[in-house]
């Protein structure tokens, strides 16, 4: 059996630990495009979204009713919102635990006030009265974006339930005034029939006593008329008798 052959320059190049380095290194220096860097991010972002999602379950939906968990989900969206949609403005960027919506939405839900500190919300205190600051770092920044992503996810099944339950309070309302047109149809059926029947008893009654009241004027006719004289007899029978 013959030696193998060496390989050839061009194929010792192309699999050279130099090369496949070099191809590497080729591929880390070329710029990421925006859908490769968004992919990088969200698989990196994993745990993170991970860990907001048991902040809202079990975290608020499950440690309050229904009424307060989306009334809080609600709010914190409505807070993050505000600051991504708004990141020059620093009033969108702290509350006061005695504002009305806040401490019915966020301060006495339970786990609102730590999805809050999660974001990056910390507790500050300004003559004499606490309030929560969010300070724009980029630590909270990156919070900031994927907590409300996350909040956005369960506001979507909120609307879906809202959306579904007026679509089965409007069914109801359908079916309940279908009943009471049924309702009324056969109200109206019975009292035509009754009024009817009541009709007809009545024009019976009115033919009986139209009926005595002609009895009764014949019978009072015939008491009246004269008696009927009784025929003399004839010539012919008076002369038989003789």
């Amino acid at each position: 059996m013959s030696a193998s052959q060496p390989p050839s320059p061009t194929q010792a190049a192309k699999f050279s630990p130099e090369g496949a380095a070099a191809a590497a290194l080729n591929r880390l220096a070329k710029p990421l495009t925006k859908d490769e860097l968004d992919e990088v991010r969200w698989e990196k972002e994993r745990d993170q979204r991970q860990r907001f999602r048991r902040l809202v379950d079990p975290g608020i939906i499950r440690s309050n009713n229904e009424a307060m968990s989306d009334a809080g989900i609600k709010c914190l969206s409505t807070i993050c919102h505000n600051i991504l949609d708004h990141p020059e403005e620093e009033k969108y960027r702290r509350f006061k635990t005695t504002n009305h919506r806040i401490k019915s939405d966020v301060i006495e839900v339970k786990g609102g006030l730590e999805f809050a500190v999660a974001i990056g919300f910390r507790e500050q205190v300004e003559d004499f009265q606490p309030y929560y600051a969010w300070k724009p770092t980029a630590q909270n920044a990156d919070a900031l974006r994927i907590g409300a992503y996350v909040l956005g996810e369960f506001q979507q099944k909120i609307i879906a339930k809202e959306e579904l339950a007026k679509i089965r309070k409007a069914t109801k309302q359908d079916e309940a005034q279908q009943a009471a047109q049924r309702v009324k149809l056969a109200f109206e059926d019975d009292r035509k029939s009754m009024a009817r029947k009541s009709r007809m008893e009545k024009e019976h009654r009115q033919a009986l006593l139209d009926a005595q009241d002609r009895a009764d004027a014949e019978g009072r006719t015939a008491a009246l008329a004269p008696p009927t004289l009784a025929a003399a007899p004839s010539s012919d029978e008076h002369d038989k008798d003789e």
